[in-house]
C-alpha cells in the first residue's frame, strides 16, 4: 500500500474594505482615523497530481461577516465589524477610528450561524473560537468561510502624526484540506481477487478550532472525533476521491475499510487507519494517494503519512 501527501501553495486576492466601529463615538479626542487594507488568501493547486480537476468551491468562500480587533499593548481590545455586502459595495479601504497607542491587528471572517463577538480583553481575543461543528447545518460551507490573520508586530497610532496611517493585513483560510484518492484496481489485476471494494472512509478531527491557533492557549479539542463518515453509499468501490476539511493543530487520522474476496491472502473486511505524522497547519492542502493491492497480510493498524 503506497501513500503520501504534498504541501500546496496559495493564490492571493486583494480586497479593499470599509467598516463600522462599535467603540467610542467618532471624533473622540483620543482617536484618529486608520486605514486598514485586508487581503484574503486561499490555497490552490499548483500542480495536478492525478487530479480530475473537479471544482470543490475552493474559490468562493461564503463568509458573511468580518470582525477586526485592535489589541493594545496594555491588554485592552477594541472591536469593529462589517458585512460582506458593505465590503463588496464600498470598493475602498476599511477606515476605522482608533485610540492612540501600540496595537496589533487581528481579523476573522465567518459565515453560517456564527455572529460577531465584541472583545474587550486580550485573554478573550486570543482564544476566539469557531462554532462547534455539531451545531452547524452546512459544515463544508461554514468551514470554507473561515479566514483569520494578524499583524506580527505592534503598530503605533499617534493622533498627532500627519496623514492617515495605512496598515496591510493578510487573512488566510483557517482550515486545512485533505484530498484522498484511492485505487483498488491492483487487487483485481495483481492480487487475484474477484472482489475488492472500498467500503468506508471516516475522517477524524477536531469539532471546534481557534481562529488564531498560534496565539491561543489550550487545545482546540479534547480529542479527535468522527467529523465526516463516507459509508458504502458515498464511496466508489474500486477508485474514487474524498475531500475533508479540518481545523489546524491536530494529528488527524482517517479510517478506511476494504472488503476482499477471491484467491488473495486477505478475506473479508479489513480495517486500516492512516495518521499524519505531524499536526496539519492552517491554509494547507494535503494530497494522499492510496493504492490497494491486498498482497500483504501484515499491513494492519496505523499507516503513517509523511510529507514528500
Amino acid at each position: 500500500m503506497k501513500n503520501g501527501f504534498c504541501w500546496i501553495g496559495w493564490v492571493c486576492l486583494l480586497f479593499l474594505l470599509v467598516a463600522c466601529a462599535e467603540n467610542e463615538p467618532l471624533g473622540s479626542t483620543q482617536q484618529r482615523a486608520v486605514q486598514l487594507r485586508v487581503h484574503l488568501m486561499h490555497p490552490t493547486r499548483k500542480t495536478a497530481i492525478h487530479d480530475p480537476g473537479q471544482d470543490h468551491d475552493e474559490y468562493h468562500p461564503d463568509w458573511h461577516t468580518m470582525a477586526v480587533y485592535l489589541a493594545y499593548a496594555n491588554g485592552k481590545v477594541s472591536s469593529y465589524w462589517f458585512t460582506r455586502d458593505t465590503y463588496q459595495s464600498q470598493g475602498g479601504s476599511l477606515l476605522i477610528m482608533a485610540e492612540e497607542g501600540s496595537v496589533r491587528v487581528f481579523a476573522v471572517t465567518f459565515g453560517g450561524e456564527q455572529t460577531f463577538e465584541r472583545m474587550t480583553r486580550w485573554e478573550e481575543l486570543r482564544n476566539l473560537s469557531t462554532l462547534d461543528l455539531a451545531v452547524v447545518n452546512d459544515r463544508k460551507n461554514y468551514m470554507l468561510s473561515l479566514y483569520s490573520g494578524y499583524s506580527e508586530s505592534y503598530f503605533t497610532i499617534d493622533k498627532e502624526s500627519e496623514g492617515v496611517p495605512v496598515l496591510n493585513l493578510t487573512l488566510h483560510r483557517l482550515v486545512a484540506k485533505v484530498d484522498v484518492q484511492y485505487d483498488v484496481q491492483d487487487a483485481y489485476e495483481l492480487g487475484g481477487y474477484t472482489q475488492a471494494v472500498m467500503s468506508r472512509i471516516t475522517f477524524r478531527g477536531a469539532e471546534r478550532g481557534f481562529f488564531f491557533p498560534n496565539e491561543a492557549v489550550g487545545a482546540p479539542s479534547p480529542g479527535l472525533n468522527d467529523i465526516q463518515v463516507n459509508s458504502t453509499a458515498a464511496v466508489s468501490e474500486r477508485n474514487g476521491r474524498c475531500t475533508f476539511y479540518t481545523f489546524p493543530g491536530m494529528q488527524n487520522t482517517f479510517d478506511f475499510s476494504v472488503t476482499y474476496a477471491g484467491d488473495g491472502p486477505l478475506q473479508g473486511e479489513k480495517s486500516y487507519q492512516a495518521r499524519f505524522s505531524q499536526p496539519l497547519e492552517q491554509n494547507t492542502w494535503h494530497y494522499v494517494q492510496l493504492n490497494v493491492s491486498g498482497s500483504r497480510t501484515d499491513v494492519v493498524g496505523e499507516i503513517e503519512l509523511v510529507g514528500n
